[in-house]
Parts: C-alpha cells; structure tokens; sequence
C-alpha cells in the first residue's frame, strides 16, 4: 500500500478532491491512498527556517569560539520549537483534509482525534479490502504439486 499525502490551495480543495477520487478508481490506483490536506503558509515558512537553522547549524558545529557556541544553542533551541510548531500544524492540516480511495473521500477528523489514528484506523480497513485474500498466502503448496499436476 502507498499513501500519497498533497497539499493543495483551500480554493482549489473541493475541484482537487474530486480529481484524486477519479485516479483511485484506476487499476494502477487500487493501492493508493490519497491524504488531501490544506496549505498554510505558516507551514512553507516554518520548514524554510527550520532547515535554515540546521544548515546553520551543521556549518558552525565544530567551532571552537565560546559566542558562536552560544548562539548555536539559541539557534538549536529555536530550531527545536519551530520544528514542533510545524509538525503541529501539518497535523493540523491534515486533520482537516480528506482520505482518498478507491474513488470515495472521507474525512481525516471522522477517523480519530489526531492525524495518527485517524490514519491507523483508515489504513485498517483499507487493507482489509485491499488484501482480502492475504491470509491464503501463507499456504504453501507441496514443492512436488506442480510437476504432479504438469504430468
């Protein structure tokens, strides 16, 4: 199974959703699931200056000077709440996007609480119906079964 997470413009969301119900009534789609969320600005400027600060950081580890030692630690510091506020509002914004498959939506938020559940929940039932037939590939047939069968 593959999930395929975009972001798409809250203007062009509805139109967006619609396309992607269309690719996963597709054969090659059947394992595909979409997970449709929304831009926000906010998230575009919070990755840009979160791998700033790690480019950053990662130039000035190995100084030796006691000031850019210190600022390493603000800019650590800051790296580290900026990455938690991100990882925040992607779960924000998914939380209000949709699962896509097998050409149906469904809300992300009717499946759980956070973006987590919601998607261990969807996963679950969609393998169901992805791989109904799983548990008969543990059987293994007798190695000899073939060539009896060919004579």
């Amino acid at each position: 199974m593959q999930i395929v997470v975009e972001f798409v413009s809250p203007a062009t969301y509805d139109q967006d959703r619609t396309d992607r119900e269309t690719d996963s009534r597709g054969s090659k789609e059947k394992t595909t699931i979409f997970l449709l969320g929304r831009e926000d600005p906010k998230i575009k400027e919070l990755a840009t200056t979160c791998a700033r600060c790690k480019k950053f950081l990662e130039e000035h580890r190995s100084t030796t000077d006691p000031d850019i030692q210190e600022f390493n630690k603000t800019i650590d510091s800051r790296n580290d709440r900026g990455f938690r506020e991100l990882v925040r509002k992607v779960g924000e914004s998914l939380l209000q996007g949709s699962f896509i498959g097998e050409g149906a939506h469904e809300a992300v938020s009717g499946r759980g609480a956070d973006v987590h559940a919601a998607s261990q929940s969807y996963l679950a039932d969609a393998a169901v119906k992805i791989f109904h037939r799983y548990a008969e590939a543990a059987l293994q047939a007798d190695a000899g079964l073939a060539e009896k069968f060919l004579t």
